[in-house]
């Protein structure tokens, strides 16, 4: 795996100060499908469920370090569109693992939560890593997926399964080596590749998250036939706006919207999941063979329910909303809800070594801010 490119880090995303320009809103609000209504009519044929939830609040988002080997960006750009989950790269201690166990415990025991995800970067593969998530099965989360580009993953896989992981998800930015590289700045393609293998081979499931790029999704196809035979699920992602890359967003956005006739007519059926705050819709694709495609369907208008978001000068451009992916747990120990506005974080623990007060985290959770 030999490095390709270094790009800048990117500072922290913001205070919400920067509004996106018109072009870019635009370009959000001009999609064809806004609503599930719009989705049934494009797709007349696929029969489509949808299921209605209150919250999104049904997983833990758990981030151990502000890291990443990776760069993923605009190839030839020159910039990164990695949102870096909304912490400034390299700025942030790993976390205390032992402390973020008793967060995580502490959610599960008030408030009755079960999964985790341990997301975003690139996580620390060592001893301690394995014994926190054996600590956490023990102490009755369910469901411990990892979010991982795969590096050094090959050696740990067994053990990580072993502790109790439950599934893994690869961050495979292109299904072509070099366009893989140029994307995310490291040629580890082939190894990307062969931890999926890896994970099949043991009965670790696992999924596939794809940023799509202009210009980078020709592969698509190929793609589709490749995860057929694996049966793998798939989720594939518009790339996020973020302040300051008016221009590269604007020439890189494509919308997975743009591209459905790839895979419609190999869909048996749709499933949407209508989240009441943040007011985010999910959408799973199952296709005929046993594989799945899910998408977001992204329109800010709408799904902006929480307080926080309705006077936030981000919010037209905001692909996410308040908690969108669920409850982020950054490496310092905040709550944070949203990756464009890290300066909304709130800390869950105090300089005395307390747990903020319950009512305190559920304004929070709820977007109250005062």
């Amino acid at each position: 795996m030999s490095p390709r490119r270094m790009l800048p880090l990117l500072p922290v995303q913001g205070n919400g100060s920067v509004a996106p320009s018109t072009n870019v809103v635009d370009r959000l609000h001009s999609l064809p499908l806004q609503t599930v209504g719009d989705i049934r009519a494009a797709f007349p044929g696929i029969p489509v469920e949808e299921i209605r939830a209150e919250t999104h609040f049904q997983n833990l988002r758990v981030l151990t370090t502000s890291t990443c080997a990776m760069r993923c960006g605009y190839p030839g750009e020159g910039t990164m569109w990695c949102h870096n989950e909304g912490m400034e790269r390299n700025a942030i201690h790993d976390s205390d693992l032992s402390e973020a166990r008793k967060v995580v415990a502490r959610f599960r025991r008030e408030r009755g939560i079960t999964q985790v995800t341990l997301a975003g970067l690139e996580p620390r593969l060592n001893d301690e890593f394995v014994t926190f998530i054996a600590g956490m099965r023990a102490d009755g989360i369910e469901k411990i997926s990892l979010v991982s580009h795969g590096l050094k993953m090959l050696d740990w896989l067994p053990r990580l399964q072993a502790a109790g992981l439950s599934d893994i998800v690869l961050s495979v930015q292109a299904f072509e080596k070099q366009a893989y590289a140029d994307i995310m700045g490291l040629d580890a393609f082939d190894n990307a590749l062969r931890v999926i293998d890896l994970a099949g081979g043991i009965g670790l499931p696992v999924a596939v998250n794809r940023v799509i790029l202009r210009g980078f999704h020709e592969d698509i196809p190929g793609f589709l036939d490749w995860i057929d035979k694996r049966k793998l699920r798939v989720r594939l992602y518009d790339v996020m706006w973020m302040p300051g890359q008016e221009d590269q967003w604007l020439r890189n956005h494509i919308s997975w919207q743009e591209i459905t006739h790839l895979w419609a007519d190999r869909t048996e059926r749709i499933t949407v999941w209508t989240y009441g705050l943040p007011g985010r819709v999910n959408m799973v694709w199952w296709l005929n063979g046993g594989a799945s495609i899910e998408t977001n369907l992204n329109y800010p208008r709408t799904q902006h329910t929480a307080p926080v978001c309705r006077d936030c000068r981000v919010k037209d451009a905001c692909l996410e909303g308040w908690m969108g992916c669920g409850i982020r747990i950054t490496a310092d120990l905040k709550a944070s809800g949203c990756v464009l506005r890290p300066d909304l974080a709130m800390p869950l623990t105090t300089p005395d070594r307390g747990y903020v007060e319950p009512s305190a985290l559920d304004s929070y959770l709820s977007g109250k801010l005062t």
